[in-house]
């Protein structure tokens, strides 16, 4: 599970907002809401990745009160577009992710002196916005590396055709400015002289 802490706040930015109210429907202790829907999420960005999420996020979460405090769990699920790491064409995955956070209703008598980063401390409206921890917790799970299928060719790194539509004739050439290219030259030398002894 992740908090919302857990994701850069920069990644958030522009996203919807599920405001809920926690008081007084969960003022008591074992008071329970179920909540149930779907966020409209747009564009945005995980550092050079671009996301877009066409129909929005899925949540099925569930709001109880521990004592002094509100506890948030349950799931979140999206279809997530992107572009392929390799070869730049866009692709898709589902993602599905467990969401939690923890509001505390009172900090008087609290220490957080040491605690967990996902403790929020809830204002005197009592109100929290929800999408946040919803939204991070699929963000977090977004693997570094998105590929369109594992044996995905990519691009060539000279005129950058997609390999797995065409063949390029590009020349594999070694790169003159590589820093073992020395080591490479006199690799071939060596053999180049063996090659010539074998000969004689």
């Amino acid at each position: 599970m992740v908090s919302a802490d857990k994701t850069d706040s920069n990644e958030l930015k522009a996203l919807p907002q599920l405001i809920f109210r926690l008081l007084p429907e969960l003022a008591d202790l074992g008071d329970m809401v179920t909540l149930s829907g779907s966020l409209e999420v747009g564009q945005f960005a995980k550092g050079a990745m671009s996301i877009r999420l066409p129909e929005g996020v899925n949540y099925d979460i569930e709001l109880s009160n521990t004592g002094g405090a509100v506890l948030m769990s349950g799931l979140a699920e999206a279809l997530v577009v992107t572009d392929c790491t390799r070869c730049a064409e866009e692709t898709s995955l589902f993602l599905k992710a467990e969401a939690e956070a923890y509001y505390l209703l009172d900090s008087r008598d609290f220490d957080i002196t040491g605690q967990d980063d996902g403790v929020i401390i809830v204002g005197s409206d009592s109100k929290v916005d929800l999408a946040e921890p919803i939204i991070a917790a699929l963000i977090y799970e977004l693997p570094f590396v998105v590929l369109c299928s594992e044996d995905c060719k990519g691009l060539c790194d000279k005129c950058y055709a997609n390999l797995n539509n065409e063949e390029c004739t590009c020349v594999d050439e070694p790169d003159p400015d590589h820093p073992f290219a020395a080591l490479r030259s006199l690799l071939m030398g060596t053999d180049q002289s063996s090659y010539e002894n074998e000969k004689t």
